[in-house]
């Protein structure tokens, strides 16, 4: 048998603000005793914000958790941001409680409870608030001492569970790490992790960077083009001005050992540089290459005079070098169908490109009344574009994910930006940032598709409730958040991102993919080798 205990953790500003204390956080023990602080004793289970007037996000958390058993009464919610309700495919055998609180610890909605369904404590189906009354009614026998209904106060928030679920649980929430190798006489050897997944390295070939790879650089990119290796990332040391592009020969050739200035061996040119004339002034941001249609493209942010970054596109021309500006065609700013901006009034940024299911799509981050008491926070859109003409939607623009989550919405930064695609084994992740993006609640989350879904309805999307990269991740990197993934030249598929140092600056490490194929991005190098 083993023990789960549910608990929220002091709030300590500027470290762990309300928004992260202010969920449910879980410990595991096989005695009761000796518990252990699962998921590096970061929250799991993050309560929804709520929409108030003027459409702004009011946020929320949680208090005084609870583990009520409530055997197979419970229908979950099936898919991300609706309430239809349907029979689930396995039992939920509990249901998690906890009061309903605003940022000052406040029960704003008292006679009920934020709930979440569980029959492993690996996933989760997120509920939503329930009237006292309602949870009383499904707790079955186990609601009951001497023929006599129990409050949902009077539960404790430590249980005993099943012996066979600790394996997964541990799995899950402890960080995996290389447990041995095996070597079958070719090139490659098998390694082996706690969890029983494998993968495979190329022998004698260690590619183990110190982070920082890039001090000053944000919202990195890396990915190879005609033999040669590139990096792109805004440009913090020249505030933000210009499109820098590094190139050399390998990914290590790129960096200095130190991670300030460019490697010796590699060079850096602006393809794009200010101009007034042309209202390239200021907000040169997330840029990213991407192949659509068979053509090079960098999709990036820039704005005028006034600020107001909005979300262009610039094509190659098809031959020369990349790194030439004249190679380059002239940006075009990205619109909607009818050829209206993406956005009338606010801003636009962090776009992406990927391919599912022979569709091409976009999806970008928007916001209104930034820094103003009616101030949206950063929400995802997802777009359809055709690849022979990107430069505008052929779909209606659908909202994917507002702020909702206390990590996403922490210490006043209202957050969800810096997008990116990753597809693995049928699934479309999109990773994308909430928090603060200079600062340490900075962290990554996941989007969730089947890959031939229809990805212009919400329904087929599904929400992660906790992020997978965060400060409490890997020892030594603060605030890691603005992902990309690219595949190095032994297939490792990898995950770049920015920390918080003096300045932000850029790291890279692989992605680990668990015994379920899920992306795991918190395999460090330490846990990586033997």
């Amino acid at each position: 048998m083993g023990y789960i205990k549910v608990y929220t953790k002091p709030i300590i500003e500027k470290e762990y603000d309300a928004g992260l204390a202010n969920s449910v956080h879980f410990s595991f023990g096989q005695t009761g005793d000796n518990m252990v602080e699962l998921n590096q004793g970061y929250g799991i289970l993050f309560t929804k914000g709520e929409i108030i007037l003027g459409n702004t996000i009011s946020a929320r958390g949680a208090l005084n958790p609870k583990i009520i058993p409530v055997g197979g009464n419970v229908k979950i919610h099936q898919g991300y941001e609706t309430q239809q309700e349907i029979e689930p495919e396995k039992t939920p055998e509990y249901l998690i409680t906890a009061e309903y609180v605003d940022e000052q610890g406040e029960n704003v909605a008292p006679g009920c409870f934020y709930c979440w369904t569980t029959c492993d404590f690996v996933s989760f189906a997120e509920k939503g608030l329930m009237k006292a009354e309602e949870i009383v009614e499904i707790m079955g026998d186990e609601g009951c001492i001497n023929n006599e209904r129990l409050s949902v106060e009077a539960f404790q928030d430590e249980i005993e569970i099943p012996g066979e679920l600790t394996k997964d649980i541990l799995d899950k929430w402890i960080p995996l790490k290389a447990e041995k190798v095996e070597n079958d006489g070719s090139d490659f050897a098998t390694v082996i992790y706690s969890d029983g997944s494998i993968h495979k390295k190329k022998i004698n070939c260690c590619h183990e960077f110190k982070y920082p790879r890039a001090i000053g650089y944000a919202d990195p990119v890396l990915f190879k083009w005609e033999g040669k290796w590139y990096f792109l990332a805004t440009n913090d040391l020249n505030g933000n001005i210009g499109l820098f592009l590094r190139e050399a020969d390998t990914i290590e050739e790129l960096f200095s050992e130190s991670g300030e200035g460019i490697g010796e061996k590699a060079r850096e040119s602006v393809i794009l540089d200010y101009n007034e004339e042309k209202g390239f002034i200021q907000t040169f941001w997330a840029p990213e290459w991407h192949i659509i249609g068979g053509v090079p493209y960098i999709l990036f942010a820039v704005g005028p005079k006034d600020w107001g970054p909005q979300c262009h596109m610039m094509k190659y021309k098809g031959k020369g070098s990349i790194m030439e500006p004249s190679n380059w065609e002239e940006p075009v700013k990205m619109r909607q169908a009818d050829g209206k901006s993406l956005t009338e009034f606010g801003i636009t940024l962090d776009m992406t490109h990927f391919e599912a299911g022979g569709r091409d799509y976009v999806v970008w981050s928007e916001r209104y009344n930034i820094g103003t008491s009616l101030d949206s926070g950063s929400m995802l859109y997802i777009g359809e574009i055709d690849k022979a003409n990107p430069y505008k939607l052929i779909s209606d623009k659908m909202l994917l994910s507002r702020p909702y989550y206390g990590w996403e919405n922490v210490a006043g930064t209202i957050n969800n930006e810096g997008p990116y695609p990753l597809i693995h084994d049928g699934k479309l992740y999109i990773a994308y940032s909430g928090g603060a993006a200079v600062g340490h609640t900075y962290a990554v989350g996941y989007l969730i598709a089947k890959e031939n879904a229809d990805l212009l309805d919400v329904r087929s999307w599904e929400k992660q409730i906790w992020p997978s990269l965060s400060a409490y991740s890997i020892e030594g990197i603060d605030g890691p958040g603005h992902n990309s993934f690219f595949v190095d030249d032994e297939g490792n598929t990898m995950v770049a991102y920015h920390g918080q140092l003096e300045y932000r600056s850029s790291y890279f490490h692989r992605v680990h993919f668990d015994k379920n194929g899920y992306p795991v991005l918190n395999m460090s190098p330490e846990r990586d080798r033997l």
